[in-house]
């Protein structure tokens, strides 16, 4: 389980009357909860970490007004989980999400 606080500049344009841009980067704080079980035993640990961040995506505006969305989002923390299992390296390359907003 990975809670992330991230922030920076965000900037968003639209190209036309129906598709906005978007990219954000700065730092990131995490906290991590990481659990494992193997033949050797259970091992078990949490902690907090820092790293940087950065994301982008494009949003479509519907005739509807519906927003239909894709986001993606890569990030570089290092999170010290205590006991012995020592530092989670986090660098993924994540899809965001897919977002539809209904417009009204």
């Amino acid at each position: 389980l990975v809670f992330d606080l991230y922030g920076g500049p965000f900037i968003s344009m639209f190209l036309g009357d129906k598709l906005r841009l978007y990219a954000s980067a700065g730092p990131l704080l995490q906290w991590a909860d990481y659990e494992q079980s193997d033949v050797t035993g259970d091992e078990d640990g949490s902690g907090f970490g820092t790293g940087y961040y950065a994301r982008a995506g494009f949003e479509f505006i519907l005739d509807s007004g519906t927003m239909l969305g894709f986001g993606m989002r890569w990030s570089d923390s290092e999170i010290d989980l205590g006991n012995d299992l020592g530092d989670l390296e986090i660098e993924p390359v994540e899809v965001d999400h897919l977002a539809i907003l209904q417009g009204s």
